[in-house]
Parts: C-alpha cells; structure tokens; sequence
C-alpha cells in the first residue's frame, strides 16, 4: 500500500493530532473563502507566467501575468477586480488584485535581468521521493516552484508572500531567519538531493515578496542550505513524525464506536490560540470523540487534502494512495 505525506498534512500533526484527525481523516475544513489563500495562489501563477516568458518585452509579461493572477482569482471563489466593494477592499487590506498587479510590475522590473541569467530547469513540477531505502510505499512528495542554476548550483526557488515589514528591511529579521528551521524548505533541498544526485547544490532560495499598503516593491531572495548531517536530521524527524501518525491511525481502528471520548489523535491545546485562533476550537470545545459524527458540524464542510490528486502524482506515473 503506497502512502504518500507531503508538508501540509505533517505540519498538521505537528502543530496538533486533534487538528490532523479533523482535517485529514475527517476531511473537515472552516467553510468561507480564505483571502490569504487566493492571494498566495494568485502570485504563484503570476510567478510561473513571469519565469517561463522572462525573455519577453516587460509589457507583454506583464499582461499575461495579470491575467493568470486574476483567473486565479476568481478560480478559487473571489470576486473579479472590477466587481470589488470598498467594504470588500477593506477586508481583503492588502491582498488586493490592484496590490497585486503593482507587485508584478514592480518584480518584473527588478528581477528579470536577474532571472535572464539563470538556466530554469523546472517550473512547478511535482517530485516523489522514497523516505526509506529499503520502502518505497512510505514516500515524500511536494511540489518545487522553480529549480534553475546560478553560477554552477542548483537552486530550488519557493515564492511566498509575507505581510511581516520592517522598516528599512524591508522584511523582520524573524521571517529572514525563521527559513532557516522551516520543515518544508529542508524538505525541497532532501528532494533536489535525490533528483539531482551529481549537481552541486545551493539549496533553497526562498523569493520573498512583501504584502503592504504603500509599498509594493518589496523583494528578496532568502538563500537557505542545509549540509548531509542537517538532512538526515530532517530525515530522521520525518520518518519519526510518520510513526506517530501511524500509531495514532491503528489505535484509531480498534476504537470501540461507543467510546465516550477519542482516545487517539490527542488535542495539543498549546496550538489552540495560534492562526488567529484554531478554526476547530468549536468542534474540540463539544465533541468528545468527533468519530461519532456522521456530517461536519454547521459552519464546515468536507474538502479532502490529498497529496496524490493536489500534486497530479498519477501523471508521472505513480499509484494512487490507497
């Protein structure tokens, strides 16, 4: 049976077992639109646009890149720019098209000499990778935004947006330093190991765009590598997270469907006040075994993670999760 885990569902369990039970067994999720959401995946496509034409006129990048952030857009349930309220404006602050559409421009302008000089070798391209030598059914997967060379190294380039400024930064030096214990970034670097076995490495470049009101011109590449010992580390932290999930999921199976309470999956309340608060609180306050619930509880509904469909693993060939 091939199980594939990717960094969403651990970063799940990590943060709180309760939350991965509801999420990814249950397959629950806070129903509404998620601005931050749409927003991040409207830069990205942007991003793919702006990499994969970086030798075009800046105009014409520019309109194709628009285009892509807006279909993007609306594709994940926001209203078109043009139909947009000041009440709407007001709520989404600064993960607006309009501010959006200034980041573009001002990205292309500042990066695409830059980019001219690298060899893009991948632009959103899907990657497995065994987790254990001997195993090839427990495996790692994710999706890479970009892996170009520069100078002789392979880089991997993650594009993310980042509403944390610093005066004069024009990011805290938090986030700068913060990349440098991040799970999913040593994740990426592991996989480009395992892809790319003779090149010389240089790790992740974290391309960092700033989300503001005024200043739409924030930008920087966030360089983080890791040496062998730092890999089997993460390696190591994985494979482990792996079991606790599995021995969660068998306690899981032999529960009794009267049991008073869920005795698996356990609540890590210290999780509980972050993101803004917890969006399974409510469900955490009242269900004490949540299993017993046939249908999510108002104000949720049924969305299933999986990383074989989010990531199109069957078209590189891979079976399904089973």
């Amino acid at each position: 049976m091939t199980k594939y885990y990717d960094n969403t569902r651990l970063n799940s369990f990590r943060d709180c077992p309760r939350m991965y039970y509801l999420r990814h067994i249950k397959h629950w999720r806070r129903e509404g639109l998620s601005k931050d959401l749409a927003f991040g995946l409207a830069w990205h496509e942007a991003m793919d646009v702006v990499w994969g034409n970086i030798n075009e006129s800046p105009d014409y990048i520019m309109e194709q890149a628009v285009h892509a952030f807006t279909d993007c857009w609306i594709e994940h349930g926001m209203k078109p720019p043009n139909e947009l309220s000041l009440d709407d404006i007001a709520w989404l602050k600064t993960k607006t098209p309009g501010i959006g559409y200034e980041m573009i421009w001002n990205y292309i302008v500042q990066r695409q000499e830059m980019i001219q000089g690298f060899e893009v070798l991948e632009i959103e391209k899907p990657f497995v990778v065994p987790l254990y030598k001997d195993n090839m059914e427990v495996l790692y997967c994710g999706r890479r935004d970009k892996v170009f060379r520069s100078n002789g190294q392979l880089i991997v380039g993650e594009h993310k947006t980042t509403g944390m400024y610093q005066k004069n930064g024009p990011f805290r030096q938090a986030y700068i330093e913060g990349w440098s214990l991040d799970s999913q970034v040593d994740g990426y670097i592991h996989s480009a190991h395992m892809d790319y076995p003779k090149e010389h490495h240089g790790g992740v470049w974290v391309d960092a765009a700033l989300c503001h009101k005024q200043i739409h011109d924030g930008f920087k590449f966030i360089p983080v590598n890791k040496q062998t010992p730092m890999l089997e580390g993460w390696l190591h932290d994985t494979r482990s997270w792996i079991q606790h999930i599995e021995v969660e999921q068998a306690a899981l199976e032999v529960l009794p469907q009267d049991a008073p309470a869920l005795n698996c999956f356990p609540k890590n309340t210290g999780s509980c006040d972050k993101w803004n608060g917890c969006g399974y609180r409510d469900i955490c306050r009242f269900a004490a075994n949540p299993a017993q619930l046939d249908m999510p509880p108002e104000g949720y509904m049924v969305e299933k993670w999986s990383p074989f469909e989010k990531l199109d693993l069957q078209s590189i060939g891979l079976p399904p999760e089973e």
